[in-house]
């Protein structure tokens, strides 16, 4: 026996969950590159700083 608004209700759900994880990997991938990018600005500071004290 298969109820049709049970499963609306479920495949909608479904399909909330998985926004949910892309909206997630998306924040996750665009931190990553925030600290790889913030990385790349520590080693260019610390090359700056060498090329001062020399």
């Amino acid at each position: 026996m298969k109820n049709p608004s049970l499963e609306a209700k479920i495949s909608k759900i479904e399909s909330a969950e998985k926004q949910r994880r892309v909206r997630a990997a998306v924040l996750i991938s665009k931190q990553q590159k925030q600290q790889s990018g913030s990385r790349k600005a520590v080693i260019r500071r610390m090359i700056q700083r060498a090329k001062w004290e020399t």
